[in-house]
């Protein structure tokens, strides 16, 4: 069976949609409920913001995930070659 080519690079790619498929579903999780949240809040009289909990707590978290995502990329090769072969001098 011949292994193609360009399958380091699918792999590569393919894993990276999934992350920010996650991290969309994720976000789009945080804003339903969060609303739900807020009309809970504003239908029961509008007392103390008790939704400002949730959504920094929830938000710190989604921003963490973000800057795993975008600011720091998809994992690079030579990055596991690094973890793997950690005696091996680097160029």
């Amino acid at each position: 069976m011949r292994r193609n080519p360009n399958y380091d690079q699918y792999l590569t790619t393919a894993t990276q949609l999934q992350r920010w498929r996650d991290f969309l579903s994720h976000v789009t999780a945080y804003v339903v409920v969060n609303a739900l949240f807020i009309a809970l809040w504003a239908k029961r009289g509008r007392g103390f913001f008790w939704p400002a909990y949730p959504l920094i707590g929830w938000g710190l978290g989604l921003s963490f995930q973000h800057f795993n995502e975008v600011i720091r990329g998809p994992i690079t090769e030579d990055q596991v070659e690094r973890r793997l072969n950690p005696e091996s001098p680097s160029t």
